[in-house]
Order: structure tokens, then sequence, then C-alpha cells
């Protein structure tokens, strides 16, 4: 559930880099790297456990765009936490499993959040 009680949109597709499917334009980068950007037009912060033993996990303002600003670099193997908070400290998080795939995180709102999982 959402902070507004709402059910939250989830959208996770995980496809290989060599995958035809012409709506996917994220490619394979590393095992490990997580992407995050925020198309919803209001500040929104972010930040990725390291559950996996590498990186930084305290909160950062989320870009808006793919870039090396919204790159998290984790290990290769396991599970990572992806939370979001505003201003007014409304929150969502998910698990994602990053071993073996390059993630990329669309929020566009508390309740409609995209996951791309590429693989390699």
């Amino acid at each position: 559930m959402s902070p507004s009680g709402n059910k939250v949109c989830l959208t996770l597709t995980t496809t290989c880099s060599s995958s035809s499917d012409s709506s996917n334009h994220h490619q394979f980068v590393s095992p490990g790297y997580i992407y995050i950007r925020n198309q919803s037009g209001d500040t929104t912060y972010a930040f990725v456990t390291k559950l996996s033993g590498d990186g930084n996990d305290n909160w950062f303002t989320v870009p808006a765009s793919f870039d090396e600003n919204s790159l998290w670099k984790r290990a290769s193997s396991g599970w990572e936490l992806i939370a979001f908070k505003d201003d007014d400290d409304r929150r969502v998080g998910f698990y994602v499993e990053v071993k073996k795939v390059t993630t990329y995180v669309t929020f566009h709102s508390f309740d409609n959040v995209e996951i791309d999982r590429v693989g390699a």
C-alpha cells in the first residue's frame, strides 16, 4: 500500500540485452548497476541499501534522467531495497534482485514506479 492507502502500480520487466523488443531502450551495462530517475516533477529522494556490501546508502535527490548522477553501483549478487521519500516524509520501497542485471527505475509517483531489469 502507498502512503495514500491506495495500491501501488509497480511495473517490473526483465529482458535480455539482445532482446528485439523495441519498446525497451535500456541496455545491459554491468551487473549490480542501478539507475534511478524521477519523472514526477516533484523533488524526490532515493536510497539504495548496501546489503551486498558496496556503496553509499544515504538519501539523495533523484535526477530527471538516467546518467552518471543517477547511477548506484552495487555488488552483482543478492538483493537491494530501493526506497523513495519526499519532503513530507511519504515513503515507498521495493526489494529488487540485482544479480546479473542492470536495473533502471523510473519514479512517477508514490503510486507508480517502473523497474526494468536488463540482463546480459
